[in-house]
């Protein structure tokens, strides 16, 4: 809506957005009022339900309730937006009496304003609610009222009547009614002869009550929600079909009502449309009423494969359905820095890149792999056509290390990588490996390994034992030397000798020889002998 203010009054321009047509299904916007409800509410304009009025044209909107009640009307536009028309900014207080006729503005409107036509030729809906409770799902928009008049929704239509009017009215004493109108012209007519078994239906066209059946009514051309209404009887509903300068006629038959019972309906992913018998009953999770005996239940939903059954109804029942979506599939490329590589998808050998494979919509694992490099995974959720570029890096070799004894320090290239015993990850290439242990002698080696090999290398470290440093000088010089036995050198020498008990013996030809035992500590030692010459 567009609004203007002039002098005191303020012009409200009702904007009809599209031609003839609209962006929601009919039926699922239509709120067929319930005749024997307690409360009842009425919603007119000043001309007949379908009329046409001019650009610029005032409408008139009167309505009445038979109880003291809350109301709202709001108006459903052909795009399918929703806006609130009362209470409004300048008419806050929705509260009416029972039997009397109000017209909007009321007279407790704080600024006089009337409601004048605007926009290119469509189809306008006001729809009205009534209730003995504040109306909930107003709560939002009444916030809204000081900076925005005759706020909208936000939503579709749909949206609004499925998510905040219906949840409402199933838990309030309500009561709903509806008129439409167009705006400069409307589209030609037919007519409609709507027939009931058995007859004396009250019939509602796109929720409007015309009378009873038999029925004949001349209708603008297009699809048109009929609804029939009989006490005793289950309410029929059907779409039907008008084409301009031409009669036709539809019957609707009436079911006697019989046992009902509970029927819930939930779905993953939920907000499916459910239909019983093609008769669109909501959204789900729903829980409906449904007649004993034999149904066609069927579950949409955009982008999921449609769900049908046949189910018996002879208690309350309970359906939970898992809808499918619908499969979509999708070019997908994969190539690798290594020609001919393994590709795997979901587990499965798909071949060797470079690759190309069709794939359905979702979450897939790709595995790349090629002997003497790395494995490549990753997981991808497949919504598009798309390339996956693979590069892939040499794998390491595994390098095992131990020593004897155990828990000695590894040093590869005189980093310190870890204690024996050690794995270790190493890139292709020549190393320089330590091992070190206090109280043994260190060792070093060089070692050489490939890519993707395995290898175990075990050291024996030697114990370093506590020694005493013995210098044996004798004259002359040039004497041999044993120790326990074994020769170890020659004077003049410094020797070193385990800490402990020792024999040592000085032999040199044409002299006598020196024989030394005696415990040795670890500390240095220093003998002078001169020798004697055998005569």
């Amino acid at each position: 809506m567009r609004k203007a203010l002039a002098g005191t009054i303020l012009f409200v321009l009702l904007a009809s957005l599209m031609v003839f047509g609209g962006e929601y299904e009919l039926q699922k916007v239509i709120i067929v009022p319930e005749p024997d409800q307690e409360l009842q509410v009425q919603i007119w304009m000043d001309k007949e339900p379908g009329s046409v009025y001019r650009t610029g044209e005032e409408v008139g909107i009167f309505f009445k309730t038979n109880k003291d009640a809350y109301v709202a009307i709001y108006d459903i536009t052909p795009d399918g937006e929703v806006q609130l028309l009362f209470p409004n900014k300048y008419d806050k207080e929705n509260y009416v009496k029972a039997n009397r006729e109000y017209q909007l503005p009321t007279d407790r409107a704080s600024m006089r304003y009337k409601l004048r036509v605007s926009g290119p030729s469509g189809l306008e809906i006001f729809q009205i609610v009534a209730s003995t409770s504040p109306i909930a799902f107003l709560d939002d928009l009444v916030k809204r009222l000081d900076v925005d008049p005759f706020p909208k929704f936000g939503s579709s239509a749909e949206n609004v009547i499925e998510k905040l009017v219906k949840p409402f009215v199933e838990k309030a004493e309500y009561a709903v009614n509806q008129t439409y109108f167009y705006v400069n012209s409307k589209p030609t007519e037919g007519v409609l002869i709507i027939n009931t078994q058995p007859s004396e239906a009250d019939i509602f066209v796109d929720g409007v009550h015309y009378g009873e059946s038999p029925l004949s009514v001349r209708l603008s051309e297009g699809s048109h929600y009929i609804t029939a209404v009989k006490k005793g009887y289950r309410q029929a509903n059907t779409m039907a079909s008008v084409v301009a300068g031409r009669t036709n006629s539809i019957t609707l038959n009436l079911e006697g009502i019989t046992r009902q019972y509970s029927l819930i309906v939930n779905s993953s992913p939920a907000g499916a449309d459910v239909y019983i018998d093609n008769n669109y009953v909501g959204q789900s999770p729903i829980r409906t009423s449904v007649d004993q005996g034999t149904h066609t239940l069927r579950v949409e939903k955009q982008g999921y494969e449609t769900h049908e059954e046949t189910i018996s109804i002879n208690s309350d029942t309970s359906r939970s359905i898992v809808l499918q979506e619908q499969v979509q599939i999708y070019r997908v490329e994969i190539n690798s820095n290594v020609y001919a590589a393994n590709v795997y998808v979901d587990g499965t050998y798909r071949g060797r890149t470079p690759l190309i494979m069709n794939l359905e919509r979702g979450s897939h694992n790709f595995k790349v792999e090629a002997s003497g490099y790395s494995s490549y995974s990753q997981s991808f959720y497949i919504s598009s056509d798309r390339v996956i570029n693979v590069n892939l890096s040499k794998s390491k070799s595994v390098v095992n290390f131990s020593s004897n004894p155990s828990n000695a320090r590894v040093y590869i290239n005189s980093s310190y990588r870890g204690t024996t015993p050690l794995q270790l990850s190493l890139d292709e290439g020549t190393y320089t490996v330590r091992i070190d242990k206090d109280g043994f002698m260190s060792k070093t080696e060089e070692i050489s390994v490939q890519s993707g090999q395995s290898y175990n290398y075990n050291f024996t470290l030697e114990e370093i034992k506590p020694v005493a440093k013995v210098r044996i000088n004798t004259n002359p010089s040039d004497a041999r030397i044993f120790v326990d036995g074994y020769e170890v050198g020659r004077t003049n020498k410094t020797i070193e000798i385990e800490v402990g008990h020792h024999e040592i013996l000085l032999l040199k030809e044409g002299f006598y020889s020196v024989h030394l035992i005696m415990y040795f500590e670890e500390k240095s030692y220093s003998y002078t002998y001169v020798l004697t010459p055998v005569k």
